[in-house]
């Protein structure tokens, strides 16, 4: 009660004023805000580590190719087809300056991919007129 007493009751509020413009606080510029946070822009990455595929999907995944050409099965394709990877190891190969070591080891890899394809080509070729010789009788 003692500090009831000490008080008066002429202290308080005598009146409410508005603070001036520069007193206001203002709400920040929206465009130099960063964008909302958006499920749609994280949907993916988090398929990705909820959903991983299985070893036996992701070894179909690598061992079976992703563009299949039908007519490769035919051996005259095929044949084809190693020519002219051998033609294109070749002309690689001969574009390539021997200047450095690397360039000299990247121009014997591809010279060595031409022959191995070279190698195969003669080898088929080989089995084919064997295999026609058989069938003539």
């Amino acid at each position: 009660m003692s500090l009831v007493r000490g008080i008066g009751f002429e202290s308080g509020i005598e009146s409410v004023s508005h603070g001036g413009a520069v007193d206001e606080m203002q709400l920040p510029d929206v465009s130099g805000l960063a964008p909302a946070f958006s499920t749609d822009q994280f949907s993916c990455l988090l398929d990705e580590v909820l959903y991983r595929p299985s070893l036996d999907q992701r070894l179909v995944g690598l061992l079976a190719p992703g563009l299949l050409d039908p007519d490769l099965m035919k051996p005259s394709v095929f044949n084809e087809a190693r020519v002219g990877s051998m033609r294109f190891f070749l002309d690689a190969a001969k574009r390539v300056r021997s200047g450095s070591a690397k360039e000299k080891d990247r121009k014997k890899s591809l010279e060595s991919a031409a022959a191995f394809l070279s190698t195969i080509v003669e080898l088929d070729s080989e089995i084919q007129m064997a295999l026609a010789a058989l069938l003539k009788g």
